[in-house]
């Protein structure tokens, strides 16, 4: 059986192209902004924007890495995203790696 590469690009693009994840988080972000205690804190609209963005990111990043980690891995593990290629390609390495010698296969790796 061929099995087929998957590059970073279409990994890439495959995530570009799922609307339901960036519009999610796209809520998510403008939720979590708006309700941050560093945008709602008395002298933030004095703060440079850097400083603002700073503290921002301080409070909200680590939330919404998640959120993305999340929305990344229900992508991968869906049937119409790239479940069946990372599947192929993880059990193509597997087998080269276990049988260097091109050996018949014992099998594969679930």
């Amino acid at each position: 059986m061929a099995r087929r590469k998957i590059s970073k690009e279409q990994v890439v693009a495959k995530l570009k192209d799922d609307g339901d994840l960036r519009e999610e988080l796209r809520n998510k972000m403008i939720s979590l902004v708006k309700e941050s205690t560093a945008l709602n804190r008395p002298g933030a609209q004095n703060m440079k924007p850097r400083q603002l963005s700073d503290a921002i990111f301080q409070q909200v990043g680590s939330k919404m890495l998640s959120q993305l980690s999340d929305g990344l891995w229900r992508i991968i593990r869906s049937e119409d995203g790239m479940k069946s290629e990372i599947r192929d390609t993880v059990q193509s390495v597997y087998a080269t790696l276990s049988n260097p010698e091109g050996l018949p296969s014992r099998g594969t790796i679930d």
